[in-house]
């Protein structure tokens, strides 16, 4: 087991990076990224520790909950972090 990369939110709340597959409609398995406050997730429900941010991944903070969202940035875009 890997330790997940950590971030801290504005609030100063620590998010860990975690990664699992799923499914889409048609069969195809893709990697979803997802930020958890719980740093043992590693392991459980088919769950895998990211000991940092994949390449063409970006993360923003929700402005009204706080939760840390990870997304796959688009060629061109400028996105303010």
């Amino acid at each position: 087991m890997s330790k997940p990369l950590a971030i801290k939110n504005s609030k100063g709340k620590t998010y860990f990076l975690y990664w699992k597959y799923i499914f889409l409609r048609r069969g195809r398995r893709v990697p979803l990224y997802f930020f958890n406050s719980d740093p043992g997730l590693d392991g459980k429900n088919n769950c895998n520790a990211a000991s940092e941010m994949p390449e063409g991944y970006a993360y923003r903070e929700n402005p009204t909950n706080h939760l840390l969202v990870p997304f796959r940035k688009i060629e061109g875009e400028v996105h303010h972090v």
